[in-house]
């Protein structure tokens, strides 16, 4: 895509040039997964896969809202695409709260790469931020967009065989009712990423030793083991076994 491209509305590009977008992101995709366009009304055209990452971003965040809301508010979203005659403003304003979403870990990224905040540490590399996440990225989903994006950055600003065969490990700090906590998560090296089609990680397994060793007050609110929260003043202890345990496992 060239500048211009980027800056205005998919819609305005003439219908050639937007089928080739279309089959370069198709191609570039990795893995691939299928969807579908709908339709609404005679000029509204909506991605499910859209529609499903709006979904995921309403169902995480922000926090502050109870659990039932935030799953009753993803639910007329929901509603709303699978019944196209009703008013579909939620839908379009799950849409907007996702770029926002994009758009802040566009700016986190750049911020940690340029200011080189990633660190080797041993037989992985760490990315550990003190600055409370906004709303929006207090979301498991937003998290792991940031760390995949962050790895890929960070392997792509300068070519070295250890930025692509060593995890990458992140911690940022939370804030509302979990101030004082960061949640803590991991990604496999890309070239085992490539490799492997199960995409299998043994970053949950490392975190659980880890926390056992040092007796630590670890939290998980969902069922990925490669998400944990860990308390502020615990971060140097945590990642010091960290670095021991994940050398015995290389």
């Amino acid at each position: 895509l060239t500048l211009n491209e980027t800056r205005q509305k998919f819609e305005a590009m003439n219908s050639t040039r937007r089928k080739e977008v279309i089959q370069t992101l198709e191609k570039e995709m990795t893995p691939s997964f299928a969807s579908f366009i709908a339709h609404f009304g005679y000029s509204n055209r909506v991605c499910a896969a859209d529609v499903a990452r709006g979904l995921a971003a309403r169902l995480e965040s922000p926090r502050r809202i109870p659990l039932v809301e935030r799953f009753e508010s993803a639910r007329g979203i929901l509603r709303c695409f699978m019944k196209s005659h009703q008013d579909y403003g939620p839908l379009v304003k799950s849409f907007d709260k996702y770029k926002v979403g994009l758009e802040s870990v566009w700016t986190l990224v750049a911020a940690a790469v340029n200011q080189q905040e990633v660190l080797p540490v041993g037989p992985f590399f760490l990315h550990s931020s003190t600055h409370s996440l906004d709303d929006i990225m207090d979301s498991r989903h937003f998290v792991f967009l940031f760390t995949t994006f962050l790895q890929r950055a960070f392997s792509s600003v300068r070519r070295s065989r250890d930025r692509t065969t060593k995890p990458l490990v992140v911690s940022l700090a939370l804030s509302g009712d979990m101030q004082g906590w960061h949640i803590v998560t991991g990604v496999m090296p890309l070239d085992t990423v490539y490799k492997d089609a199960q995409l299998m990680s043994f970053m949950g397994r490392a975190f659980e030793r880890a926390a056992e060793q040092a007796n630590l007050d670890v939290r998980r609110e969902n069922f990925d083991p490669n998400v944990v929260y860990i308390r502020s003043e615990d971060r140097s202890r945590f990642f010091d076994l960290l670095q021991a345990v994940m050398e015995i496992e290389s």
